[in-house]
Parts: structure tokens; C-alpha cells; sequence
């Protein structure tokens, strides 16, 4: 390996150490913000259903909500 090419992984590597630290900060400040939240009264599992609604596209979350009710009402629920 030449060393621009050493050097250049070592960067890489170095960056990548750095946005695991980063990833494991705000995976411990989004727990804290659920955990308070859950101490406010709120349920955490809509929580992160309505997180996961709000990524999705406007025309497939109408698409999926129209097959839950579709299946819904062919189980009786």
C-alpha cells in the first residue's frame, strides 16, 4: 500500500470511529426523550409508530392505511 493510500484509510477509519461515537450520543438522548415521555404519560411504541408514518410518502401511507382497514374489516376487527 502506498502512503496516500494508508493515510487515506486511516481517515476513513477515524471518521467512521467518530459518527459511531456520535450514532451512540443520540441513540442515548433518544432513549432519555422516550423515557421522559413515557414518564409524561405517553405510549412510547405509538411514538415510534407515528416517527415511522411521518417518513413515509403521502401516497403509501394512504396505501397502506387503506389495506389495513381493507384486512380489518375482512377479520372483524
Amino acid at each position: 500500500m502506498t502512503t496516500f493510500a494508508i493515510d487515506r484509510l486511516k481517515t476513513i477509519v477515524e471518521r467512521l470511529e467518530t459518527l459511531e461515537e456520535q450514532k451512540t450520543e443520540v441513540a442515548t438522548h433518544m432513549k432519555e426523550i422516550l423515557d421522559a415521555s413515557r414518564a409524561d404519560g405517553f405510549d412510547v411504541p405509538t411514538i415510534k409508530k407515528v416517527l415511522k408514518l411521518r417518513k413515509m410518502k403521502k401516497e403509501d401511507l394512504q396505501t397502506q392505511d387503506a389495506l389495513l382497514e381493507l384486512y380489518r374489516e375482512a377479520v372483524g376487527v
